[in-house]
């Protein structure tokens, strides 16, 4: 609780053969104040720090939904890739390989398959590295590890 503030006051005064001596005390009291505008400031700015807390909170959410929904995206492309795509471009390549040793076509389409698989394969690895950014983005977004792949 604050102190009031005492103010003490002398005075001296002389008009011609007159003088004139004073003393005085003062002390403010507040009798109708109810310190209304410190308790409104205080209230905005507790509302102003929860509406920051809140505002913090949905930015997290929002960035481990974000996180989480590119998690799931790479993961369906990985699998894809994997289960799909690499193991029919891997049977291509070798079915052209075997016309190409036996005769049946000719160099360039041999060349042709493997570029396929090179590239199916290759798409398997980007696939991989985004799928390892993507997890690593969730881990950081929940502010801690994951556990499990």
């Amino acid at each position: 609780m604050r102190r009031p503030f005492l103010v003490i006051t002398a005075l001296y005064q002389r008009i011609g053969p007159d003088n004139t001596i004073g003393f005085g005390i003062s002390l403010p009291l507040r009798i109708f104040d109810r310190n209304q505008g410190e308790v409104a400031r205080t209230r905005a700015e507790a509302q102003r720090i929860d509406a920051a807390r809140e505002a913090v909170a949905v930015q997290v959410l929002s960035e481990v939904d974000t996180a989480l929904a590119a998690l799931r995206s790479e993961r369906q492309k990985l699998n894809r890739l994997r289960d799909v795509y690499l193991p029919k471009a891997r049977q291509a390549r070798d079915t052209v390989e075997f016309a190409y040793r036996r005769g049946g076509i000719n160099l360039l389409d041999f060349l042709e398959a493997q570029r396929a698989y090179r590239d199916t394969t290759s798409e398997y690895v980007r696939s991989l590295g985004g799928y390892w950014t993507s997890y690593y983005q969730l881990e950081a977004a929940v502010g801690g590890s994951l556990g499990e792949n």
